[in-house]
């Protein structure tokens, strides 16, 4: 598990990987920065915002953001790289108590710079249960 072995559980890090859904209409990635910027400002006191600027990291282009903030009487830092793709915007955000931040950074760089988003498998489509009634019934039938 590259997300064990890069942080100690001590550090108290946390790496969360999320889609952005539109709620209309397509999502872009200005309109994802918005949308969970606002909901990280929402949660938290103290809100201070680095960013967003585009930047590449790994094998996608995106916005790369900051921000430091308290939640639950923790000061947290939080690096955050939104990565647009075809109709669809994902999310990373690599959080720990500041105190913490400086001794995990390189492991959450690490981990964006692995990062790759691979083209969406085909849907599966279920097997139709009632497929072989047909030749069941003719079968019995005849």
């Amino acid at each position: 598990n590259l997300l064990t072995s890069l942080i100690k559980a001590s550090s108290r890090a946390t790496v969360e990987v999320f889609e952005v859904k539109p709620k209309r209409g397509v999502m872009t990635e200005e309109a994802a920065a918005y949308e969970v910027l606002g909901r990280l400002q929402k949660s938290c006191d103290g809100f201070m915002l680095e960013g967003p600027s585009p930047q590449t990291i790994g094998q996608s282009e995106g916005l790369r953001f900051s921000v430091d903030c308290k939640r639950r009487e923790t000061r947290l830092r939080t690096l955050g790289f939104i990565v647009p793709q075809k109709q669809r915007v994902f999310v990373v955000l690599c959080a720990a108590p500041t105190e913490r931040y400086k001794d995990v950074h390189a492991s959450f760089l690490r981990i964006l710079q692995s990062l790759r988003v691979e083209r969406e498998a085909p849907a599966r489509t279920p097997p139709d249960p009632h497929a072989d009634a047909e030749k069941e019934l003719s079968l019995t039938g005849s």
